[in-house]
């Protein structure tokens, strides 16, 4: 679906997929990352293992090769999408933001 490649170290990348199970018809997303251009690759978000919660367009901080940044939508049963953002490419923290309540809850 997306990539994106830092710019400065155009050996790290961060790939979103996502695809359809033919069989069951169920969607899925996954995100993959490498910071050796390829030779070795993680597999970094599962939407099966976060609620069904698909990943929008998957991107690095401008400034800091470490911080990926992968936006959440919303799962199918009802989770509040938010943002996943590294400290150091991974794992990540989840911050969500619940317009209900104005504020910002960390994961």
């Amino acid at each position: 679906m997306t990539y994106n490649v830092y710019e400065a170290l155009a050996n790290r990348v961060v790939i979103n997929t996502a695809y359809i199970d033919p069989d069951t018809r169920t969607q899925f997303a996954e995100v993959y990352f490498t910071k050796e251009g390829g030779k070795s690759i993680d597999t970094i978000y599962l939407s099966n293992e976060h609620d069904g919660v698909h990943i929008g367009n998957s991107f690095f901080h401008p400034d800091d090769p470490k911080k990926s940044h992968l936006p959440k939508g919303l799962g199918a049963g009802g989770v509040n999408g938010g943002l996943f953002i590294s400290a150091n490419n991974i794992p990540f923290n989840s911050i969500i933001y619940l317009p209900d309540k104005q504020r910002l809850t960390f994961q």
